[in-house]
């Protein structure tokens, strides 16, 4: 009968199991179970737009387009370079190499044919409303008779001012520097750096195009390994595939290092394979279940989640070790789960209790590892709890390293405990210094805590954008209204208060649509003056036929005002120049920054243009930061105020333990890891620290504190430093916090239990002798 309820649940919880490795089997073939999408780890709400369609859509404007820059020995040598690279790149699936070529060319020259005399660039308005028309064909003879002809697409006659041309150029231009040959480039001290600009046709989140693109180009380097060239990259499908590799050698170092510790340490200790196929067992068990209920609930699961869900192993094993140590003491599986039964659920409870807590995080990536950990820390004590009385020995085996403990480690502890309120000083001045270092440094909510792509890569991008004057997609102006030529307007008035805050010209500062697109009513406005001082009778047009002694007969003006350039019928070639004129189609437009040329806070402090927010992701993500590092503050107050209540209640006055020891690891653990200031993610592990010090401290009350049980407490805590000692290696600077707090907290733990545990039995001993006089 005993027999038959020890085998029923275990059937139960091996179909359960089972199930579970078909589940996995059939999501990992599915080819679309797993992410390495960084964004997807941070919330939502970074960009301040209900329309979902409006977002989706403005984030591919962004996410997918990619520039390389070239530069060879020489500009002959760099140009070869640049045309073999672009060929090589046109022929990895998936990707559009995009560029200036005869035919954009002359899709954007047909497409202007009607409205050029109707659309004026910034600086050429600016010519015509202060030059008189007189000075106005002085400068047009100049540039007819120079040696350097200017870009030209129409003929004279079409376009005597060479308006069209003019506009064409400020398009396609990026700054002054850009020259539009067969292969763009711009020039950095008399140096050519040319232009590959690609677009990804799927998500630059996408593993195998990732792998496609990046392999591509290492191949290119490395045959041409002797020549001297230098290769600039931006783009986020750059960044994506940077965090990628580093979440692949995150699962590597904390997984297979945990794994294989956990593995020599069975062998070395318990020398049985029957212990190492149990631990083995159990490991497999716990990964499996978290994974499949990570999966139900996200249906994917982030690599980085994978990374930092290795630690699952060192945790899971506690359990094992707890159950093999005491069993190996006893001889019997049955009364082996008797003794530990309440310590195993209480240490499960509190541990899983402290992951769920990041449940109420606004970080999906932070909610994902919880559901991760909790389930397989579920997973890995009721496998313990349900195959652990089946596992069978032939006889008693104590472990010899156990022994150490009643020689060395409890006399030690003893006469240390032995000086009683001394080591109460010397503990709470330690806590002091330790809460004035704390207090010390302060509080960091800088959001490149989250950043996880290389110095190397940051600075590449960084001079992208600096050489070809390129925009930052975390700061812009969000713009709305109700119809897309309000919306235009709205743009145009923003353009013209920068330009009176900077006296600069707007272009130079900020990417819009208007660029590519103005308001009816700006080219209204731009046909008028043209018309006046271009075309009327006492114009420039007749000023210039004097000077060249003509009649003018071959002068061909637009005739009459267009008013059919809008937003419905903009070729794809042209939109593509502009990352939102999309968007205006949705009645929204946003306006980006050109890299960090203004502080734009400072300026628009008195900007009042209706429908136009500002957006800056970076100080969105920091204030997200802060806000939830004080919540989080208050519900780790909340969780250690519950500890105390529950730890009296349980335990009496024992509950004096499990409340010293993780609040003395968690200050400790904290200074130790703050060493720049207090973060969001330094508060988040406290939760796993005051877990992991519970853990420990309820096995040193029930079943009590001997041999077996600070063996086995050893036996957990080294398998869990490992894991978290590796996590503190991590190049993820969040998982790098995560480890350094947890490793800290728990060899913190493990060092100071057994002394509180013989100092309150110190201080009861004068009670207990003075009962026994009475």
């Amino acid at each position: 009968m005993q027999r038959r309820s020890t085998l029923f649940p275990a059937i139960l919880w091996g179909i359960l199991i089972f199930v579970c490795v078909i589940y996995s089997y059939l999501k990992i073939t599915s080819g679309d179970s797993f992410e390495s999408n960084v964004l997807s780890l941070l919330p939502n709400k970074l960009i301040p737009v209900e329309d979902q369609k409006i977002s989706d859509q403005l984030k591919k404007q962004v996410e997918r387009r990619f520039i390389i820059l070239l530069k060879g020995e020489n500009s002959v040598e760099g140009l070869k370079l640049a045309k073999t690279l672009k060929e090589q790149i046109q022929t990895v699936p998936g990707i559009t190499i995009s560029a200036l070529d005869s035919q954009r060319g002359k899709i954007i020259k047909d497409f202007y044919y009607p409205f050029r005399h109707q659309l004026l660039s910034q600086e050429m308005r600016n010519q015509l409303l202060t030059l008189s028309p007189q000075q106005i064909a002085n400068n047009r003879l100049q540039t007819l008779y120079s040696p350097v002809r200017s870009y030209s697409p129409y003929q004279i006659g079409d376009d005597p001012f060479n308006f069209g041309g003019n506009w064409i150029q400020s398009i396609v231009s990026f700054d002054n520097r850009f020259v539009a040959t067969e292969i763009p480039s711009v020039t950095e001290e008399k140096e050519a750096w040319y232009l590959i600009y690609g677009e990804l046709q799927l998500s630059p989140f996408e593993l195998e195009q990732q792998n496609n693109l990046l392999g591509l180009l290492e191949n290119f380097k490395k045959k041409r390994g002797t020549q001297k060239m230098k290769i600039l990259i931006s783009g986020l499908v750059f960044h994506a595939a940077h965090a990628a590799e580093v979440a692949q050698s995150e699962i590597s170092t904390v997984g297979f290092g945990s794994l294989l510790a956990i593995i020599a340490l069975v062998l070395i200790v318990f020398r049985s394979i029957k212990s190492f196929l149990f631990v083995l067992f159990v490991l497999a068990s716990s990964s499996l279940f978290a994974i499949s209920v990570t999966w139900l609930f996200f249906d994917k699961v982030h690599l980085v989640t994978i990374a930092f869900g290795s630690t699952l192993l060192g945790l899971a094993a506690d359990y094992s070790f707890h159950f093999l140590v005491k069993m190996h003491a006893t001889g019997s599986a049955t009364e082996t789960r008797k003794i530990l039964f309440k310590g195993l659920i209480l240490s499960c409870l509190s541990s899983v209790a402290a992951y769920l807590l990041q449940l109420f995080s606004p970080f999906p990536g932070l909610q994902q590892f919880a559901v991760f950990v909790a389930s397989g820390l579920v997973a890995g004590c009721m496998t313990v709890l349900i195959f652990g009385v089946l596992y069978k020995l032939d006889s008693p085996t104590a472990i010899q390293a156990r022994g150490v403990y009643g020689l060395l480690i409890e006399p030690a502890y003893r006469r240390v405990a032995g000086m009683g309120i001394w080591i109460v000083v010397v503990a709470l001045l330690i806590t002091s210094l330790a809460i004035l270092s704390l207090y010390r440094q302060g509080v960091v909510d800088d959001v490149r805590l989250l950043n996880t792509s290389g110095s190397e890569l940051i600075k590449s991008e960084q001079k992208v954008q600096r050489l070809l004057g390129r925009f930052s997609g975390q700061r812009y102006f969000l713009i709305e209204g109700q119809s897309s030529q309000q919306v235009l307007e709205r743009v145009e008035l923003l353009e013209k208060y920068i330009s009176e805050k900077t006296q600069d010209n707007a272009n130079r500062i900020l990417v819009s649509p208007t660029s590519v697109i103005p308001s009816l009513q700006q080219q209204q406005s731009d046909y008028r003056l043209i018309q006046h001082k271009i075309f009327s009778s006492n114009g420039a047009i007749v000023l210039l036929c004097e000077a060249l002694q003509s009649d003018c007969r071959w002068v061909n003006p637009q005739s009459r005002f267009n008013p059919k350039l809008s937003p419905d019928n903009i070729p794809r070639p042209l939109a593509s120049l502009s990352p939102s004129v999309d968007l205006l189609k949705n009645n929204t437009a946003v306006v980006f920054l050109r890299g960090t040329l203004l502080d734009i806070k400072t300026t628009i402090t008195d900007l009042h243009v209706p429908g136009v927010t500002y957006v800056d992701q970076v100080e969105n993500l920091t204030s997200i930061l802060k806000n939830y590092r004080l919540q989080v503050s208050w519900l780790l107050s909340g969780f250690y105020a519950f500890l105390v209540i529950f730890s009296l209640l349980i335990f009496s006055r024992k509950g004096i333990i499990v409340i010293v020891t993780a609040t003395f690891s968690s200050i400790i653990a904290l200074s130790i890891s703050a060493g720049t200031g207090i973060t969001l993610f330094h508060v988040l592990a406290l939760l796993l620290v005051i877990g992991i010090s519970i853990d420990t401290a309820v096995f040193f009350i029930t079943p009590g504190l001997d041999q077996e049980t600070w063996m086995a407490s050893t036996l957990a805590c080294f398998t869990s430093a490992i894991a978290f000692g590796l996590l503190s290696l991590s190049q993820i600077p969040f998982l790098k916090q995560f480890g350094s707090v947890v490793f800290s907290g728990l060899v913190c733990a493990w060092l100071i239990t057994p002394l509180i545990y013989y100092l309150l039995e110190h201080f009861e001993k004068p009670r207990v002798s003075l009962g026994l006089i009475k």
